[in-house]
């Protein structure tokens, strides 16, 4: 996540919830039009009741959403409901849907083109109330992943506000590994069979704790704190049915950090 450094902790809390409500539900449309792995840790069949979320802010304030979850008779997410928003998904061919509609604040919708090999072609975006419209076109390399991103804002009528080209390199395990040119580095620890951390930095002189999350008052350690590329740690539990259990997570954003604990029931 980027942040302008002048924002203050109310914003920086505000816009992370959006980014919670977009993270949660782009399970839904990040693969194919019809794919049934929409969590990460797939088992066709058993499908995701709930995530309970508890957010501990840089200031000391915790917040909890709880994320109900619905499908249709294909089993595709229909709808996702929280205690500050609803989102609805239509799926028609080739084309997906999304609406978040936020109980304050204007509504956003998300339009998900895919192609003929069932990827995502392409995502146009905006807010109701903004002249502002986001189009994000996807190009792929041999492996089938995503090599480069192709952004631009239009503005009624049809005037070029603003474009970016982003570039993603993979490593030999088809990890993410570069964006921009920027190396993310990224450590997998496994302490049982169930029980796992992941931490993942884009600064290069940020250093690595395995061990970050195994007290309350485990703090990040990184050569560069602010750096708006963020370090991000993640400890997470898979149960005997080979579901996400709990996962907990660490971020630096602007300096400042968040802790984030999320629970899964399913159906």
């Amino acid at each position: 996540m980027f942040f302008p450094a002048s924002l203050t902790n109310s914003d920086i809390m505000n816009r992370y919830k959006l980014f919670i409500i977009l993270s949660v539900t782009i399970i839904c449309v990040s693969c194919s039009k019809d794919d049934k792995h929409e969590y990460p840790f797939p088992n066709d069949g058993l499908k995701v009741k709930t995530i309970t979320e508890g957010i501990l802010a840089p200031n000391g304030d915790q917040f909890q959403h709880i994320y109900n979850y619905s499908y249709d008779s294909a089993g595709r997410v229909k709808a996702i409901y929280t205690d500050s928003s609803y989102t609805v998904f239509k799926y028609t061919g080739s084309f997906t849907e999304k609406d978040i509609y936020p109980i304050t604040g204007p509504a956003q919708h998300y339009y998900y083109y895919y192609n003929d090999d069932d990827r995502l072609d392409s995502t146009v975006w905006f807010e109701e109330l903004s002249i502002d419209t986001t189009h994000m076109v996807y190009k792929y390399n041999a492996n089938g992943m995503v090599d480069k991103r192709e952004d631009k804002i239009i503005s009624s009528p049809g005037v070029l506000k603003d474009k970016s080209l982003s570039v993603y390199k993979y490593d030999s395990r088809g990890n993410l590994s570069e964006i921009n040119g920027a190396t993310i580095l990224r450590n997998f620890f496994s302490d049982s069979a169930n029980y796992h951390d992941i931490s993942e930095q884009v600064s290069p002189d940020a250093i690595m704790n395995p061990n970050l999350l195994d007290s309350s008052s485990a703090s990040i350690s990184a050569g560069n704190p602010s750096d708006p590329g963020g370090n991000s740690y993640y400890r997470y539990t898979i149960d005997t049915f080979g579901r996400l259990e709990e996962m907990r997570v660490e971020q630096i954003v602007v300096g400042l950090k968040i802790r984030r604990l999320l629970t899964y029931t399913y159906y």
